[in-house]
């Protein structure tokens, strides 16, 4: 197998639980998602604080996480959960925490968001490393033909990861955000292309719509970006979609072969000053 189909959700997604779970299996009765052999849902695809109350931490084993999982055992999907808030025993802060499941359900790898988005958006201060610890190291992991990259949001602005990915020679990279409108207007398709073409790999990239953290509106337009940095699908900036699109392990390996710009690098892997 040298191809597989895989779906994009965007989503807007609340404080309220129970409602974001009803939006998603709303959005796993289309056809891309029911055609699709991988799902992947925007960072705080189960809980969104949004400034309205106490910020929520959670368990692996609260009624988030495992309720991904029986999403992915029902449907025999490979499930990338965009992200959830990690409670840790004994931090007063948590991790933000991307979980990729398999169709019996496991969890097969965790990667922890590494850069914390601590900055000033439109006059509104947005510090997430005063509740949020930052991971330390990346993860890669092979679902099918493809070895995947696993990344959140503000990590799309550090190029330096996703070279670490292409020197592991991921095919694909996931950018599951909640990227705000501000920020998204200025450069989120700039960022997603460039990861794709300096790496020469698939960029998947679900992001939220909607209200998100601090009142602060996101900017959807999730998207899947192929190696040569074409956007091959995309989503409107307002409400939830689904996207689906196959990914072909041939075109990657084409445009490595015809511009074989990471053999060329003088500078990076194996050197130093």
């Amino acid at each position: 197998m040298t191809s597989q189909r895989w779906a994009v959700f965007q989503t807007n997604t609340t404080e309220n639980i129970d409602e974001n779970k009803r939006h998603i299996e709303r959005l796993l009765e289309s056809d891309d998602a029911i055609q699709s052999e991988v799902w992947v849902f925007p960072e705080c695809s189960g809980y969104r604080y949004m400034g309205k109350g106490l910020l929520k931490f959670f368990k692996r084993t609260d009624n988030i996480v495992p309720w991904f999982q029986e999403l992915a055992k029902c449907h025999q999907k490979w499930l990338i959960m965009g992200s959830f808030f990690e409670k840790v025993e004994g931090q007063r802060k948590a991790y933000n925490t991307c979980v990729v499941i398999n169709p019996e359900g496991d969890i097969v790898e965790t990667y922890r968001k590494i850069h914390l988005f601590d900055v000033d958006v439109e006059s509104i201060s947005m510090r997430e490393s005063s509740a949020f610890l930052p991971g330390d190291s990346p993860k890669i992991v092979q679902i099918g033909p493809f070895k995947i990259g696993l990344s959140i949001c503000f990590d799309c602005r550090f190029p330096e990861l996703y070279r670490v990915y292409a020197d592991e020679g991921c095919d694909v990279v996931v950018i599951p955000s909640s990227f705000t409108t501000p920020t998204g207007m200025l450069h989120w398709h700039t960022l997603c292309r460039a990861r794709a073409i300096e790496n020469q790999c698939y960029v998947v990239a679900p992001n939220q719509s909607g209200i998100g953290a601090n009142q602060v509106p996101t900017y959807g337009h999730s998207m899947i970006v192929d190696p040569s940095g074409s956007i091959v699908q995309e989503a409107p900036q307002e409400g939830e979609s689904v996207l689906s699109y196959v990914l072909k392990k041939e075109c990657i390996q084409a445009i490595r072969h015809t511009f074989p710009v990471l053999e060329c690098r003088r500078i990076g892997k194996g050197r130093s000053i």
